[in-house]
């Protein structure tokens, strides 16, 4: 009967123990959770934004081994997906590749910023080597991103892209992705607003190259002109009018040279 009750308490004293460590461990997931969200705006702001950025890495890490030991995937996809975001930030490339693959293997809750994510790394890790097949795939990721949603959500999401500096290595591709989903125009209409509120060129630029490439769409000598008219009459095409004005005119010249050639 004592040994009995001994084997109850050491079991319960084991089991005390390990619920403790348990505890611990997912007060400490939860503490390093809540930082999370302020990493990478912190990594921006860094003079040393590569140092810093691989020693949030391996704090990063030490969570993501307790969300597999506990098995969330829930948790486990969210901090993959942070590594590849920090990793990049230390262009350490590997890691920011692997754990973007992990962030989309282990994603319960089919988050879509995973594969945006992806995309971004691939974009900024072709800006650092100029490997072609990088770009291509980033150009492939955000493919896959945007075919998964439509209406207005689409035209959102791909204004969103086109001013994430992330993805500037590949704006033109971004551009042409515009107008492959039909929604070059609306997306022009959005940076148009932007350029009136910040007066960024890039904005504008951004803006008369996505309506080129609507009126462009049949090819440059089947331009039509009451679709110029529309935009240019747009109240929100507004701030590019002038140059809207231009495009009209030289479309003009180029149906006119069309007509006497």
């Amino acid at each position: 009967m004592v040994k009995t009750i001994e084997a109850a308490s050491n079991k319960a004293s084991a089991d005390s123990e390990n619920f403790s460590i348990k505890l611990g461990e997912l007060e400490t997931l939860l503490t390093g959770m809540h930082s999370q969200s302020m990493i990478l705006t912190q990594l921006r702001r860094s003079d040393q934004i590569q140092r810093d950025a691989r020693a949030a890495a391996e704090d990063t890490k030490l969570l993501f081994a307790i969300a597999e030991k506990h098995k969330n995937d829930r948790i486990k996809s969210y901090l993959a997906a942070q590594i590849s975001l920090i990793s990049m930030s230390a262009k350490a490339w590997n890691d920011a590749v692997e754990y973007a693959k992990l962030a989309i293997e282990c994603n319960p809750k089919k988050w879509d910023d995973r594969m945006y994510n992806f995309a971004c790394i691939y974009a900024a890790k072709f800006d650092d080597l100029h490997q072609a097949s990088d770009k291509a795939q980033a150009i492939s990721f955000l493919d896959q991103y945007f075919s998964e949603l439509d209406g207005q959500k689409l035209v959102e999401e791909l204004g969103k892209a086109m001013l994430d500096e992330d993805l500037l290595p590949v704006k033109a591709e971004m551009r042409a992705l515009a107008q492959k989903f039909g929604k070059a125009r609306e997306v022009a209409c959005r940076l148009a607003l932007k350029y009136k509120s910040e007066q960024r060129d890039i904005d504008k630029q951004d803006a008369i190259e996505l309506l080129k490439q609507y009126f462009e769409r049949n090819g440059e000598k089947k331009v039509d002109a009451t679709e110029i008219q529309a935009v240019v009459d747009k109240p929100e095409f507004q701030p590019i009018h002038a140059d809207i004005v231009n495009l009209a005119k030289l479309y003009k010249e180029i149906k006119n040279d069309d007509k006497t050639g």
